[in-house]
């Protein structure tokens, strides 16, 4: 039995054209891409970094947030692939982590760098063969350097520091036109700190400094220091030395003062500060030098007395200084009223010691300020100039009035040493 033919309906043959080929082929890459960089936005950001999404043409940050949920800036990133803007994806080094990268020309770092021995990060990223960057952690006590972001990035080397965007894989290079790839992975080599020769290179080229851990408002005032210390005429005496160089003063008075009995890290770091003939408080560098001093300190001390120092900080007495004679049984021990001197010299050579140290450094003080009034005077006489009052001219004046001030309260405390002469 014959069946009955069907009519087949028409179909025309649909051709694609290769614009819309390569456009569908474009936004499948595009998609890839962005999967495969969304796949790294989360490693990064379980590393505690943070992540940035730029434009990959012309580097402009793009308005997505990794900080959203992630469904959100997911679709984001979709959305700008599928109209074809290439992203490429960096992170910005956030100034809490200390985080920070060394980019470095390879050859440049086998020529030269590999002189200071093991200097390479544990976390490497790598551009072909023209760039390394080697993430890092900047340890304490060191600190960036203001301006280190100016520097120039086709230098074969520059520091890159808090603030800056630093491209990572899975995108590219914009200068080479390479393809950023990990060298160590940071989620199994994690940044570590720089070896001490890098540090050392790094703080020579301006790069980074150090930071002090010490501040002002942490040493004790002069008014704290010299009760304690006027019974020793050896230190006074080192106070007063003329020495050319700062380092040979600060190390005679520190000696001095370890030879007195003196152990209170606080206190000795107060007395080098306030050192009469010193400028290291006048110095805008002055609280980093101290530091150095700090650990000098630390070093030359017992184990021991390092714990004290908790004991001074709030205002008691420091430790060491001149022994005190020990009480006896049925002593009567005097508690000092408010007000009261509590420092007064056991013997009229004490006194006369103290006297000697507070008229030598008011007459030392004295002949500063005489000269650079003198200085002042002779260059406000010269035709058409313009003179400021000298901010060492100032510091010295404050210095003698504070002087003065101590003076007249010591002497107001001991009216009957005036007839010792």
């Amino acid at each position: 039995m014959d069946l009955p033919e069907q009519e087949i309906p028409f179909q025309p043959s649909v051709k694609m054209g290769s614009q819309e080929l390569n456009h569908i082929i474009q936004a499948r890459k595009g998609l890839s891409d962005v999967t495969a960089l969304a796949q790294y936005a989360i490693i990064y950001k379980k590393l505690g970094w943070s992540p940035v999404a730029l434009d990959a043409h012309t580097g402009n940050c793009l308005q997505v947030n990794f900080d959203h949920p992630q469904p959100a800036w997911l679709n984001i990133l979709m959305d700008l692939a599928l109209k074809k803007t290439k992203v490429a994806l960096a992170i910005r080094l956030e100034p809490e982590s200390r985080l920070f990268v060394l980019m470095v020309n390879p050859v440049f770092g086998k020529e030269f760098l590999d002189s200071l021995g093991d200097w390479r990060s544990p976390c490497i990223a790598r551009a072909g063969d023209t760039w390394e960057n080697h993430f890092l952690v900047l340890p304490q006590p060191w600190c960036f350097s203001p301006g280190h972001g100016n520097g120039d990035d086709d230098a074969p080397l520059s520091v890159l520091g808090p603030g800056r965007v630093v491209p990572v894989p899975p995108s590219g290079d914009p200068s080479s036109q390479e393809a950023w790839g990990w060298v160590q992975h940071p989620w199994e080599h994690p940044p570590g700190h720089p070896a001490p020769g890098l540090l050392l290179l790094l703080e020579e080229g301006g790069y980074i400094s150090r930071e002090s851990p010490l501040s002002e408002r942490d040493l004790p005032p002069w008014e704290e220091i010299y009760p304690s210390i006027c019974h020793s005429s050896k230190l006074l005496q080192a106070l007063l030395a003329s020495v050319a160089a700062s380092e040979l003063y600060y190390r005679a008075i520190l000696d001095e003062a370890l030879q007195a009995g003196f152990r209170d890290p606080r206190m000795l770091q107060g007395l080098l500060w306030h050192a009469p003939l010193g400028q290291m408080r006048h110095d805008p560098e002055g609280l980093h030098k101290l530091s150095h001093w700090a650990a000098e300190i630390q070093k030359r001390l017992p184990a021991g007395a390092l714990h004290a120092e908790s004991c001074s900080s709030g205002g008691e007495p420091f430790l060491g200084g001149p022994p005190q004679a020990a009480s006896t049984p049925g002593t009567e021990i005097h508690t000092p009223g408010p007000g009261e001197r509590t420092d007064t010299p056991s013997s009229p050579e004490d006194l006369g010691n103290e006297l000697n140290f507070l008229a030598t450094l008011a007459s030392h003080l004295e002949q500063q300020v005489d000269e650079l009034e003198r200085q002042h005077v002779a260059s406000a006489a010269e035709p058409g100039s313009i003179v400021s009052p000298s901010l060492t001219h100032q510091q010295n004046g404050d210095d003698l009035d504070e002087l003065r001030r101590a003076l007249e309260k010591f002497l107001s405390a001991n009216p009957n040493l005036l007839d010792l002469k």
